[in-house]
């Protein structure tokens, strides 16, 4: 059982993998080279994310639409603020 999951973001998962296994005593849980592994010790698991991750691309910029024509959020008390 996993208790802190923390995502790193690495150049190398093979290298990582290895760091982490053979030097702080981790133990492999999934392996999706080259993209991204999984490595787990007690109750801590380390996401190690490749530059091929999911994780490692940006995220894509969304813009909301004011149906509504109005520009104040909607849950906004404040009436300075003009609707048309």
């Amino acid at each position: 059982m996993t208790n802190a999951s923390v995502r790193y973001m690495v150049e190398d998962v093979t290298t990582s993998i290895e760091f982490y296994v053979t030097h702080l005593d981790f133990m492999l849980e999934q392996d999706a080279r080259p993209a991204s592994a999984s490595v787990t010790r007690e109750s801590r698991r380390l996401l190690l994310s490749g530059p091929g991750s999911s994780g490692a691309r940006a995220m894509l910029r969304t813009t909301h639409r004011n149906h509504s024509k109005c520009d104040r959020p909607p849950s906004a008390p404040d009436l300075r603020f003009s609707c048309r």
